[in-house]
């Protein structure tokens, strides 16, 4: 794990269902990221390099330092989603109360965009966490 803790760690640190990542990829998470990465994805690589977006692609060298600050991104990101997602539910329901059906379901399906895209959040920083582990070892490990 990374080296500082924070008093948001319980929620962030990876519960045991999502280490193996089953759980996700029987969601479409997998998949729904490659997507991400071959539509949106393309477009940011294109606006600025892929060493400048540290907040979404390990950088090399793939230190511990590295990963780690990728890991701390995508705490950012996966909180950024969370409360669009949070918004997306409390304006479906005031839509609906008011009877405007269309904008309660252009918001439940902004909700389900902000859903995936926390749940590949919490995807990717369990595979961040392997890959500290790994590197961790190789650091220590004497060559």
């Amino acid at each position: 794990m990374t080296a500082q803790a924070s008093i948001f760690d319980w929620y962030f640190l990876p519960k045991s269902f999502e280490e193996s990542g089953a759980l996700y990829r029987a969601l479409g998470v997998g998949i729904f990221g490659q997507v991400v990465r071959a539509t949106a994805g393309r477009f940011v690589l294109q606006l600025r390099p892929k060493k400048e977006l540290y907040a979404y692609f390990v950088v090399s060298p793939r230190s511990v330092e590295s990963i780690s600050r990728t890991e701390r991104w995508s705490r950012f990101n996966e909180t950024v989603h969370l409360l669009f997602l949070i918004f997306c539910i409390v304006m479906a329901v005031m839509f609906l109360r008011r009877g405007q059906s269309t904008g309660s379901v252009i918001m439940v399906l902004f909700g389900l965009l902000n859903l995936y895209l926390t749940m590949l959040q919490r995807y990717n920083r369990t595979r961040l966490y392997r890959m500290i582990s790994l590197q961790q070892t190789r650091e220590i490990r004497p060559t």
